[in-house]
């Protein structure tokens, strides 16, 4: 089953590194930050964008993500964070 656009489009802007848009969707569908706080692919996605990134995990954070999340295998994303920078 696909996404609903509200969560396409916050994938999209957290990928692009668009710190204003990403806070925007989420304060309008807070049910995303329930449905996706725990998922590392949030914070993969925001890494990718080097020349944002940081803001785009600020605004994360801020709004309830689980940066210290871990998965078996995985580093956190506060330790994949510390590692390339």
């Amino acid at each position: 089953t696909p996404y609903p656009e509200e969560v396409r489009a916050f994938f999209r802007t957290v990928l692009e590194g668009e710190a204003v848009a990403v806070a925007d969707i989420l304060s309008k569908h807070p049910s995303i930050v329930v449905d996706f706080k725990s998922d590392q692919n949030v914070f993969n996605y925001a890494f990718t964008n080097e020349a944002h990134r940081f803001e785009v995990i600020k605004v994360l954070v801020e709004n309830g993500f689980d940066i210290n999340f871990w998965e078996k295998g995985c580093l956190t994303a506060l330790c994949k964070a510390i590692h390339e920078c």
